[in-house]
Formats: structure tokens, C-alpha cells, sequence
């Protein structure tokens, strides 16, 4: 299951795309696509519902240099040629990712994705 939700803003609505399926979301090649106005933001890892055995996470996606990405309220810079890359702390059990993207115009986009740290997986 995906949760995905977008806040609308000033910039217009708001929309959003998720091109995750059943049978990619155990693959780790599954994307979230963000979108709000002008801005796309691509969340290529971790995949909804991913099962780590490690109790941290790596967030990598791509997003236009001027975005702001944070991740539980951390910033996630992104580069110049538009990467981004967070390693994010796991507690045993699922644990829910907020991803927020916001960009210049004002545009925003948010996701929750669910990740489960289990260290006998």
C-alpha cells in the first residue's frame, strides 16, 4: 500500500503520481513520483513497504537543483545535477518517511512511505 498526499498551495493544485505496482513494490527499483505545478520530484529508494535487516535506510531521488527536500524534518540537499541522497535512522518495526518537496515558486508535494527495520530479515 502506498500513502501518498499532496498539499496543495498558492502555485495551484496540486497533483500526484505513483508509479510503484504489487509487484514492483518489493523491488528495488520501484519509484514515488511527486509532482506539484512546475516541480517533479522522483523518490527512486526505498520502495513503499521496503523490509530492511539494517536499521538505517538510504532516501535517493532526483528533484530540480532549487528544490528543498526534507526527510522527518531533516533537509536533503540536492545537487546540482538535480541527485539527492539521505540516510535516514531506522527503529525496530515499521517506520513512516515524510517526505516534503518544496521549490522556489511554491509549489509542494509530500509522501509517506512505510519502512520496516527487521534484524532477523
Amino acid at each position: 500500500m502506498i500513502a501518498l498526499a499532496v498539499a496543495a498551495c498558492s502555485g495551484g493544485p496540486a497533483s500526484s503520481a505513483v508509479t510503484s505496482t504489487p509487484e514492483a513494490r518489493s523491488s528495488p527499483s520501484a519509484s514515488t513520483v511527486l509532482t506539484s505545478g512546475s516541480l517533479k520530484v522522483v523518490i527512486s529508494s526505498p520502495a513503499d513497504e521496503t523490509v530492511v535487516s539494517v536499521p538505517s535506510v538510504d532516501v535517493i531521488g532526483q528533484a530540480p537543483s532549487d528544490t528543498v527536500i526534507t526527510v522527518n524534518d531533516a533537509i536533503a540537499v540536492v545537487n546540482e545535477s538535480g541527485q539527492f541522497f539521505m540516510t535516514v535512522p531506522l527503529d525496530e518495526g515499521p517506520n513512516d518517511l515524510a517526505i516534503l518537496a518544496s521549490d522556489a515558486q511554491g509549489n509542494q508535494a509530500s509522501a509517506r512511505l512505510i519502512v520496516t527495520y527487521d534484524p532477523s530479515s
